[in-house]
């Protein structure tokens, strides 16, 4: 049997071959799923761990204890550190592999009241102990407690403690509260001043220019003061530091299990990354449903390729399997055959397959764009054993739809086929109308889906997995329509045929006949056509609206192409014995100018932003707006505000107003609707403190003329949110001029626009090379390249290019084959043609006309498919990733390149057909097929 089955495969190689393609690609867009999730959820845990850290601005997979020991049962730091040491080693033994890169203990006595010799401040502070200090420090004046040799005990301090009570290195401080049995006070001698030695370095988890209590001193000091002053505890804080790069998703489950675990067993347990763990979890859910969904309708185009090429295999072998019936082979003994015939397929291309859903993954995962690819880091995806059992279950599905058609062909034997020759027979979806009740359903569901959008929004908002009906909705809209067009199509066409039936020429009138005829078989080629230019046309049309909403509203709410702010010191001042007032020291500004001296940029701006502002009018007052103020000149040239935006009015006249009026101020929308004021009125704008001390402190007030009202502005995001929760933002902007004078220099935003061709990082070395230390920095092409990063938006990418291209490759060769194959069974109609008396000439003729009545149209009602649904779903596909409210509205985008890619490969696909068409009508035996058509 294998060796029949083999020649069968040998027999008819081409149409096999194709059979085999289709396998493959089943077997690689299934197995590479797996992996593909598997990275992405790997990549997407490690950017929340490195997002966490950069928003605390610390380390961000932390696990920790504190609490006390009393002195009567430990009485040392190593009794201390000994107790402390049971609960590192029970964390290590549940978190196997997630080693600890660092840990920072810190034990403490209670805080006591401190006196400095040289009149400092007094203050309370608190005798302190950290085990390997010294080896991450560097002592900036005097000396390090070990090297100490002074009569009293030494102890050393840092910066921040020093600046803030004003010691210095040799002054004693004394404690007068703190006394031994003797009655004497305790006192320690300042042997030194440091810093840490890399402000990178893991070790300091609690910086230095944090602790602003801690006096360190040496163990043996340490356990010296606890022995002659007995205190009643000795405090401990303890922070591991976990290597977060080996959590993955194969073992975050379980951390965040024993985590849970370990803060239920012990109450003084801390962590600082449970949270994070939680909301992975629910993102989890969300990547889960996302990849089935996006590729689900790719695995629908491949099943129905295989489909299609087995059809074709089944027809070519009807009577082969009709004269095997009439020999007495049953139904079950011929689906074993071509079972086995599957089955040998399978193999192949499961070798073939797997390797090559290796290579997808890594090519989906290396997409930035649509059809966009960047080969950056991709060591996150790599090969899974689970890809064998995707590719073993892709297999199975494969054989089931290989066998679906010989289930119906095997029973028919040679009488039945000959008897069975009705033609054009209706379809099942075309003679029950099922095309039509799948497109009344799909619009049912859009309906449904548009009236439950700020449901859809809310859930979205709240971390809810995505409702994957929105996406297969959109699957069945385009599948249904693709079936109403055809039959559309069909009936255009048979009129056609009617209307000019009598005037056709013979090569014509052959053509229609055969289209018409054969619209069965012509039917699936038609709406596999169909669906591939559709989806495709669909796929590029969301890729891209949701890639250029994402990004429009990262440069919205950037605003500009850098935005910086360097750290600016605050001096205080004695306003009065009992007022204590301060101003800021503006660091030297000339430094700024050196990126547009060197022709990095094209224009600077300074920019005072605050929220610390009040706008009032009458007895209606708005609290914490946000405030900018700006030279119009230069912050016109720099910021950056789509056109779409403020429509009626270019911005620019609203900046040219206000520089006209020294005392002018623009004001959002939502805040002249809350102060119901209008162009022409005055508000008050108040500015309050930025310390501690003077936050309900008005520092100045501007009285401003509305000389505008905006519906948006560069920077300004109207709308945030937090645990789904909606915050509104107000919004006013004043002269750069009147805000110095009103409320005093405050720290300002440098604005940068870059030259052309010139990146965000070439602007930060020259910053950086200045010594400027930054307190915030913002660059839009490293926002925008974060964006693309991120899991949903690879995901989404990866997904959608794959799907073009490989439906693509399959609607090409499946092109060529149903061509090529109706050629091959046409021979002895083209040799009765011939005999007729029509020419080569006109038998080419003949095929054009049915590629200009059959195919052109598929392809043109596809692309009105995918538009149609493009233009019904990707905006509902927009609120799902992009569900916040916002200043920019969601834009649907269709890239013109996108269009011309898919047109091109239609017009070679089509092109090649009629070369090989051409190629294979020459190559037919006219001699043998006129001899067959004359007899």
């Amino acid at each position: 049997m294998i060796r029949f089955v083999l020649q069968k495969i040998k027999n008819k190689k081409w149409l096999t071959t194709c059979l085999l393609l289709g396998l493959v690609f089943l077997v690689a867009a299934v197995s590479c799923q797996p992996m593909f999730k598997a990275g992405s959820l790997n990549k997407m845990l490690l950017d929340s761990f490195h997002n966490a850290g950069e928003e605390a601005e610390a380390y961000p997979a932390v696990i920790g204890r504190t609490g006390a020991y009393v002195t009567e049962k430990r009485q040392t730091a190593a009794a201390v550190l000994d107790g402390m040491k049971g609960y590192q080693q029970t964390w290590e033994k549940y978190l196997g592999s997630i080693q600890a890169v660092n840990t920072q203990t810190i034990l403490t006595l209670d805080e006591q009241s401190a006196q400095g010799a040289y009149g400092g401040k007094g203050k309370y502070l608190k005798v302190s102990y950290m085990p390997d200090m010294l080896a991450h420090t560097q002592v900036l004046v005097g000396e390090d407690y070990d090297a100490y040799a002074g009569n009293l005990y030494g102890c050393m301090l840092s910066e921040s403690v020093m600046d803030a009570c004003g010691f210095t290195v040799g002054e004693t401080l004394e404690f007068p509260l703190w006394t031994d049995a003797d009655g004497e006070t305790l006192k320690l001698q300042i042997c030194g001043i440091f810093k840490e030695t890399d402000s990178t370095d893991t070790f300091w988890y609690t910086a230095p220019n944090t602790m602003e209590q801690e006096m360190f001193v040496s163990e043996e000091t340490f356990d010296a003061i606890v022995k002659q002053f007995a205190p009643e505890k000795i405090n401990y804080a303890t922070n591991v530091l976990l290597d977060y790069t080996k959590i993955n998703q194969k073992n975050v489950a379980d951390v965040q299990y024993y985590i849970e675990q370990f803060h239920k067993e012990d109450e003084s347990f801390t962590d600082s990354f449970l949270n994070l763990l939680k909301q992975y979890q629910k993102d989890k859910k969300t990547i889960d449903i996302t990849l089935w969904v996006l590729e689900l309708p790719l695995l629908g185009l491949v099943l129905a390729f295989i489909y299609m090429v087995t059809g074709q295999i089944i027809d070519t072998e009807q009577g082969e399997i009709a004269m095997m019936r009439s020999r007495g082979y049953r139904r079950s003994q011929i689906v074993a055959l071509y079972a086995l015939q599957a089955c040998i397929l399978c193999l192949v291309a499961m070798l073939i397959g797997t390797p090559l859903g290796y290579g997808l993954c890594k090519l989906a995962a290396s997409t930035t764009d649509f059809l966009t690819f960047h080969a950056g880091n991709l060591s996150m995806y790599h090969f899974t054993p689970v890809m064998l059992v995707y590719g073993l279950a892709a297999s199975a599905v494969g054989i089931l739809f290989i066998l679906i058609p010989v289930v119906i062909h095997s029973g028919v034997s040679i009488v039945q086929q000959k008897s069975d020759q009705k033609i054009n027979k209706k379809m099942f979806w075309e003679k029950y109308f099922l095309d039509i009740v799948l497109l009344g359903v799909s619009i049912y569901l859009l309906h449904n889906f548009n009236q439950e959008i700020d449901k859809i929004r809310a859930r979205a908002l709240l971390g809810a997995k995505m409702d994957p009906l929105i996406f297969l909705d959109s699957v069945l809209f385009i599948v249904a329509m693709g079936l109403v067009v055809l039959r559309l199509l069909h009936y255009l066409v048979q009129l056609v045929y009617h209307i000019g039936r009598k005037k056709w020429r013979p090569a014509v009138y052959a053509s229609f006949l055969q289209i018409t005829r054969n619209f069965r078989k012509q039917g699936f080629i038609s709406v596999f056509l169909i669906l591939t230019v559709a989806m495709g046309l669909f796929n590029a049309n969301a890729a891209r609206t949701i890639n250029q909403n994402y990004e429009n509203r990262i440069r919205y709410a950037d605003g500009a192409d850098i935005r910086l702010q360097e750290t600016w010191k605050m001096q205080a001042f004695y306003v009065s014995a009992n007022d204590i007032d301060y101003n800021y020291v503006e660091p030297d500004p000339v430094k700024y100018d050196e990126p547009v001296k060197q022709g990095l940029c094209t224009s600077m701006a300074k920019v005072i932003r605050t929220n610390n502002i009040s706008v009032s009018r009458g007895k209606t007052k708005i609290a914490n707006c946000e405030f900018m103020g700006i030279h119009t000149k230069d912050f016109g040239e720099t910021a950056y505000l789509q056109e779409e935006l403020n429509r009626d009015v270019h911005w620019y006249t609203y900046l040219n107003e206000l520089a006209q009026q020294e005392n002018g101020v623009i004001l959002s929308k939502n805040l002249a609707a809350a102060l119901e004021v209008k162009v022409g009125d005055v508000v008050d704008c108040s500015r309050y403190g930025d310390s501690v001390l003077k936050k309900e402190t008005v520092r100045g007030t501007i009285s401003g003329k509305v000389v505008a009202i905006v519906d948006a502005w560069p920077g300004f995001v109207q709308y945030t949110y937090e645990d789904g929760e909606e915050t509104e933002h107000y919004l006013i902007v004043a002269n750069y001029a009147k805000t110095v004078q009103s409320f005093k220099i405050s720290p300002y935003e440098i604005w940068y626009k870059l030259a052309d061709g010139v990146d965000s990082d070439a602007v930060r070395a020259v910053i950086d090379a200045g010594g400027t230390k930054l307190s915030s920095y913002t660059a839009l092409d490293r926002d925008i390249d974060a964006m693309k990063e991120t899991a949903m938006i690879r995901i989404t990418n990866g997904m959608f290019t794959l799907s073009f291209i490989i439906a693509l490759i399959l609607c090409m060769i499946g092109f060529l084959i149903y061509w090529i194959s109706s050629i091959r069974q046409r021979e002895l109609l083209f040799g009765v043609y011939r005999a007729m008396g029509l020419s080569e000439k006109e038998i080419n003729r003949m095929l054009v006309n049915e590629h200009l009545f059959s195919t052109l149209p598929s392809i043109l009602a596809g692309g009105a498919c995918g538009g149609v649904a493009t233009y019904l779903f990707v905006r509902l596909f927009g609120v799902i990733y992009l569900p916040q409210k916002h200043n920019l509205s969601i834009y649907v985008y269709l890239d013109q390149m996108d269009v011309l890619k898919l047109v091109a490969v239609l017009l070679v696909m089509i092109l090649l057909c009629i070369v090989i068409l051409r190629r294979l009508v020459r190559s037919l035996n006219i001699t043998q097929a006129l001899k067959l058509g004359e007899e």
